[in-house]
């Protein structure tokens, strides 16, 4: 199974705990790095592959 991994900005992912922090509570750190990913991911396909043709590529790791 390859594996995956989403470069996530260190500020945006702070702002997205203190906003989900705040908004959820504990739970709310629990999950802001995940939905930070997610959304970092759904953005890049949605916007910039489709809408502007661009091609992303996703780093890939080697698989040992």
């Amino acid at each position: 199974m390859p594996h995956r991994t989403v470069r996530l900005p260190p500020a945006i992912t702070l702002i997205a705990m203190v906003v989900t922090t705040v908004m959820l509570g504990i739970v709310g750190v629990l999950i802001a790095a995940p939905l930070v990913a997610v959304l970092m991911v759904g953005i890049t396909r949605a916007y910039v592959e489709d809408i502007l043709g661009d091609h992303v590529s996703w780093p890939r790791l080697s698989t040992r």
